[in-house]
């Protein structure tokens, strides 16, 4: 099946782009009555309910465009895609023969966009075109396999959610984007590495303070684990989430007794700041 239609590429800011509404002009199958706007309409919001994805490549240009159908000039929203974006796009497609005859042709529509602007400047020559033939085939064929790769990459993923989903309640709500994953393990407890690295800075600031107000620093250390329990709610100070471990670790860096150098504490009593460190040390 060849494709009548000429495959228009715009530049913006240097950038080749297609626009929502070509893509559509040249994916309508012959026996079906969908209109442009109307297959226009279906591949924007194919785009906004994967709008994530998109935009891992760069930012979606949208706007409003005047377009004429037989019931006069109607404004219909489009999108600029670049080429990464485009690609993406039709990974998203059936791939009927339209489609394939479609992403052949935009292929060549984008490399011979991109020589143009790398060269805007030379005089066009008469030359042997078969060499630039060789690149275009070569460029079509590294385009079909990296559009089988990102295929077998979606399906690999849309089977991993199946079985998360499957196996765990846990995972009813994950779709497919990394961020929903990592906002999970944010909310579990600190790992192992994290309970070693805030010990480890509540030891170091317990000894700081025990130096600056001459007490034992087994009181700092308690003193410590008493305010991240209070501040971050926890029983313990390994049931903090990994979400605010920074955080933890910014405020025991930045604890301080002043204000409670005085303080009766339970089972030990008001806190003297003459109390002789080598004594308890050595009750210990």
């Amino acid at each position: 099946m060849k494709s009548t239609r000429p495959i228009k590429i715009d530049v913006i800011n240097e950038t080749p782009v297609i626009s929502t509404l070509t893509i559509a002009e040249n994916l309508i199958e012959d026996d079906t009555k969908i209109t442009v706007t109307q297959k226009n309409k279906q591949i924007v919001r194919l785009i906004n309910e994967n709008i994530e994805d998109f935009e891992d490549f760069t930012r979606v240009g949208f706007q409003n465009s005047p377009f004429e159908t037989k019931g006069g000039i109607q404004e219909i929203t489009i999108a600029e895609l670049n080429e990464e974006q485009y690609f993406y796009l039709m990974t998203l497609q059936r791939n009927t023969p339209k489609v394939k005859e479609f992403k052949k042709n935009a292929t060549k529509a984008f490399f011979l966009m991109k020589e143009k602007l790398q060269r805007p400047t030379q005089p066009t020559q008469t030359t042997d075109l078969n060499p630039l033939i060789e690149v275009l085939t070569k460029s079509i064929e590294m385009q079909n396999n990296r559009f089988n790769h990102l295929e077998q990459e979606i399906a690999e993923t849309k089977a991993m959610m199946s079985t998360i989903k499957e196996n765990s309640s846990k995972f009813v709500k994950i779709e497919k984007s990394n961020e929903a994953i990592e906002q999970y393990i944010k909310q579990q407890p600190i790992d192992a590495d994290q309970v070693f690295m805030l010990r480890q800075a509540v030891d170091d600031r317990a000894m700081e303070l025990a130096k600056k107000y001459n007490i034992h620093s087994r009181i700092c250390k308690d003193f410590i684990y008493s305010e991240l329990r209070g501040i971050f709610e926890v029983r313990s100070y390994i049931e903090i989430k990994r979400a605010a471990f920074k955080n933890a670790l910014f405020r025991v860096n930045r604890m301080d007794m002043q204000s409670y150098i005085q303080i009766d504490f339970p089972g030990i009593g008001i806190v003297n700041p003459k109390k002789d460190i080598a004594d308890e040390e050595q009750e210990d």
